[in-house]
């Protein structure tokens, strides 16, 4: 009898199926209507410090400084909270996705290209090789042509 074992029994593991926010239904002791996910509150106090900062730095004050106290300390921060919260790309959060888009601007102006986490050199000289041509009517032919791309090496 040792050699039997019971029926095997199939198991289903949901990985990336459910996702679990912690929310937030409380503010200093005050019931708020709706919960508020605590990536949304984040959101909301880093607007609400990055206007503060803009509309107190020397320089940059004369672009926000017109606006309203209400607006720039509420509306804005509110605004942006909305819709930074609601958008999710690529399986990321808004804030990854903007911070892979400008590594991606700074490889780009680098000449630097990645595949697989390898970095590939871009071509930097291009030519065009002639390539076949066809006949669409007797009298007239139309040529082909591809872009080869290379690559000079500096020494």
């Amino acid at each position: 009898m040792e050699g039997q074992r019971g029926p095997k029994i199939k198991m289903y593991v949901i990985s990336n199926m459910m996702r679990f926010e912690r929310k937030i239904y409380a503010l200093f002791g005050f019931r708020i209507g709706r919960a508020l996910n605590i990536r949304s509150l984040l959101y909301f106090i880093g607007f609400l410090v990055g206007m503060a900062l803009w509309r107190h730095l020397p320089i940059v004050k004369w672009l926000v400084g017109w606006m309203p106290f209400v607006i720039a300390y509420i509306a804005v921060p509110v605004g942006m909270t909305y819709l930074m919260s609601g958008v999710t790309t690529e399986n990321r959060n808004p804030a990854q996705y903007f911070v892979s888009v400008i590594r991606y601007y700074i490889r780009k102006q680098k000449h630097q290209s990645f595949y697989r986490g390898k970095l590939v050199p871009k071509p930097r000289h291009y030519r065009i090789e002639q390539g076949y041509s066809y006949r669409v009517t007797p009298d007239t032919a139309i040529e082909r042509y591809r872009i080869c791309g290379g690559i000079t090496v500096r020494h």
